[in-house]
């Protein structure tokens, strides 16, 4: 991932039909055993990006790679980060078809196909990212929190926290939780909303407003712990979180919560800005601001 020089990268290759998943292995250079695509990472390409070269010259195959790193298995002594590949179409003349045989496999013949303890360990692992959304969600957002240098704490198969450094702070923490296929991130504002009856109509109309503001994002108000905050959410199917998507939500949460604290003092409703870590509470007495 971020920082890290790979000098090789494999990609399994798969199918779903109605028969279920299937695997695609090739026979090694020696053709003594069944492997999975593999092979130098080249510059200027990206691991991934390299595997599925690899992919379309050993095993003839196209598709939709899965932008998620399932790890590595070690192949004497180099750790080869591995991918998953989605298959399209599938050629029936390829680069290395003379010397290369394929087979496609399901996952119960995982064992008495690949001898390498170490990559059946992967291949497996894939296999279960396939079939389960909380492995596919655990293993997406936490190769995109790598990818992008941010730490992270995997809280279940559907709840995940990122840390983001910030200029103004010292972190933010965005949270995402996962409904099926469908991914909620969110950002706790420091602020606590007045919902007093008094106060609620304008709490909805500050909300409002605040939404349309801001292409990424939409506020509520979400409780945390014993708490009501004002809180910077955004909603994505997973299948279309892309990396770039993925940066542009954690900056764009981030973004609307500090703006939104900076000006509070003439839009929101609030009691109090909220104590947060290492940091002092900040009292507001109606549309002012005192330290």
């Amino acid at each position: 991932m971020k920082n890290i020089r790979w000098t090789k990268s494999a990609i399994i290759p798969f199918l779903k039909s109605k028969e279920g998943i299937k695997i695609l292995v090739v026979r090694n250079h020696k053709d003594t055993k069944w492997v999975i695509p593999k092979g130098t990472v080249s510059k200027p390409l990206k691991p991934m990006i390299s595997a599925i070269k690899e992919a379309y010259e050993e095993a003839g195959v196209l598709g939709k790679p899965h932008p998620l790193m399932l790890g590595f298995y070690l192949k004497q002594g180099v750790s080869v980060p591995t991918f998953l590949l989605e298959v399209d179409v599938v050629l029936k003349e390829y680069a290395e078809s003379e010397v290369r045989q394929r087979l496609w496999i399901s996952p119960d013949k995982i064992d008495e196909t690949i001898e390498d303890l170490d990559l059946r360990h992967i291949v497996k692992e894939g296999v279960r990212c396939i079939q389960k959304r909380g492995t596919y969600f655990r293993y997406l957002l936490s190769s995109y929190a790598a990818e992008i240098g941010r730490s992270y704490e995997l809280v279940s198969k559907k709840y995940i926290k990122i840390n983001f450094p910030t200029d103004v702070d010292t972190f933010r923490t965005v949270h995402v939780r996962r409904f099926k296929g469908k991914l909620e991130f969110f950002v706790f504002s420091r602020v606590v909303p007045d919902v007093s009856k008094k106060r609620l109509s304008e709490v909805q109309f500050s909300l409002l407003t605040e939404n349309a503001r801001h292409k990424i994002g939409y506020w509520c108000i979400k409780k945390r712990g014993e708490e009501l905050r004002y809180t910077s959410m955004h909603n994505i199917d997973m299948s279309v979180l892309s990396l770039e998507v993925f940066n542009d939500i954690l900056q764009g949460l981030i973004a609307n919560c500090q703006t939104f604290e900076h000006g509070l003092g003439s839009d929101a409703p609030t009691a109090v800005l909220a104590v947060d870590t290492k940091k002092k509470e900040v009292k507001l007495k109606g549309t002012g601001k005192e330290k």
